[in-house]
């Protein structure tokens, strides 16, 4: 794990390896703050023309988590952190996994 910056409400993190999976699994506890560069899909995006509906797009957006439960997955080295959305462009309220 690399510290990259401290901020007023905790620090930033780079995960390198599985070992930091696991590590930040153990430290992301229930009720905890998480943010991470994530995507979802932006309903305003998608349209109905012609009598089909268009998917809507898939955003890169930055999505802060309240965190709920965490699962550690080491066959597939996956951390999924699930939790409520706080801050973000859209959803807020909203369920959402971190992968």
């Amino acid at each position: 794990v690399r510290r990259i910056k401290r901020l007023d409400e905790g620090v930033r993190l780079r995960l390198e390896d599985e070992d930091d999976l696991w590590a930040a699994a153990q430290l992301c506890s229930a009720g905890a703050r998480v943010g991470m560069l994530s995507h979802r899909r932006d309903s305003t995006t998608g349209t109905q023309s012609d009598s089909r509906a268009k998917s809507a797009e898939r955003k890169p957006m930055w999505i802060v988590l309240e965190v709920q439960e965490t699962a550690f997955q080491p066959f597939t080295d996956n951390l999924r952190i699930h939790g409520i959305i706080t801050e973000a462009k859209i959803d807020i309220g909203s369920h959402h996994t971190h992968l």
